[in-house]
């Protein structure tokens, strides 16, 4: 369920609805499925040139003389300890002065670390979705943003060779594949699979559903989206994006109807307002 900050976000005017949030102009055209040549290329993972050491310099550079010393101090006694234990105390140290310093990338880095100590799934999941959250914090284009996806992509990676049938692991890095739009297929075929076990899994129709819209396949969209509402009846992002997927296949009123229950459901004044103009927009088109 959305939480209150995305309802803020939403309220404020900085978006219309969560679809605008995730994909943009909801009147803009739809991405085409790939043809299995671009399908090919889509699935080979980009090669960055993101150089970490040097980033990492950039960003300590701009701190004050004790914050350099702390990391300096912190990383050698890390670097040097043998014990396991005591090397992850320094890291988590570490990546409590990252935190405190707006240094996300470097709190993300420290924690892999810690992951290739304990090579445990929930480790190695946490790493994930500390890469995941910083990727999608990151606004830009940049090298660092494919970096960031790229180690999310190999955390969840590392996390399901340790429990392949680990279903949640599976979502996340199916989800970690379609964001960055380069192995899109990849994620949708491990989706797939999820449901063809489990046609019931909420996650893995919801992202399915969401997928349909990305890539105009609408009827797959609300076949999806359908699903994950019968199982979820307050699920206000099936919703919302059920109202998507049909104001796109041009039936107006069952659009109306899923925005208004996801206004229901949300039950926010200034959000309220914010559906009700897009209706009226829907109305009048």
């Amino acid at each position: 369920m959305i939480k209150p900050a995305q309802i803020a976000v939403i309220a404020s005017g900085l978006v219309l609805t969560l679809a605008l949030f995730f994909w943009g102009d909801l009147k803009g055209p739809a991405k085409p499925m790939p043809s299995p040549a671009e399908q090919q290329n889509a699935n080979t993972p980009h090669q960055s040139t993101f150089n970490l050491e040097s980033y990492k310099q950039q960003q300590l550079a701009k701190l004050a003389a004790a914050q350099k010393d702390l990391f300096a101090d912190l990383e050698t006694k890390a670097l040097n300890e043998k014990d396991a234990t005591k090397k992850k105390a320094l890291l988590n140290q570490l990546i409590i002065a990252s935190e405190q310093n707006q240094l996300d990338v470097l709190a993300c880095v420290y924690s892999k670390q810690i992951s290739e100590l304990d090579n445990s799934i929930d480790s190695w999941t946490k790493t994930g979705d500390n890469f995941t959250q910083t990727y999608s914090l990151d606004t830009s284009q940049s090298e660092l943003k494919h970096y960031l996806l790229h180690e999310a992509i190999a955390s969840y990676t590392a996390a399901q060779r340790l429990d392949t049938a680990n279903v949640k692991t599976k979502i996340r890095l199916a989800s970690a594949y379609m964001d960055g739009g380069e192995q899109v297929m990849e994620g949708v075929q491990i989706l797939l699979g999820i449901v063809r076990d489990n046609p019931n899994n909420i996650d893995a129709n919801f992202i399915l559903g969401r997928y349909g819209i990305i890539s105009g396949q609408y009827d797959k969209a609300v076949q999806r989206l359908t699903k994950v509402v019968e199982l979820d009846p307050r699920n206000f992002e099936a919703h919302l994006l059920l109202g998507e997927a049909y104001f796109s296949l041009g039936q107006k009123e069952k659009a109306i109807e899923y925005y208004q229950k996801s206004k229901a459901l949300i039950n926010n004044p200034q959000f309220s307002a914010e559906i009700d103009a897009y209706i009226e927009k829907i109305k009048n088109s």
